[in-house]
């Protein structure tokens, strides 16, 4: 018997690489990727329910399309508090 494959990592949020496996998210993508490169916009938040797939949709779908459009993307996914100040 074989082991079948699957696409999905789990419980791992998608990353770069993984921009083929994030289907039916195209409408989402376009929605941010218009808000942040409108000369509007200052800051975009995204915020929803735990585990719905927020950094698959940032990662796997805004990541890649901002690239292609030839933007700059810096990926910060940890925060250190370099100034040693606990109270941010």
């Amino acid at each position: 018997m074989t082991t079948p494959v699957h696409p999905y990592p789990g419980a791992r949020p998608l990353q770069l690489e993984d921009e083929a496996i994030l289907l039916g998210r195209e409408a989402d993508v376009r929605r941010i990727v218009n808000s942040v490169t409108s000369s509007y916009t200052k800051v975009v938040e995204l915020t929803a329910d735990s585990g719905v797939g927020k950094s698959s949709l940032l990662n796997a779908g805004l990541n890649p399309e901002l690239r292609r459009s030839g933007r700059v993307v810096v990926h910060i996914d940890a925060w250190s508090d370099l100034a040693g100040d606990n109270d941010l």
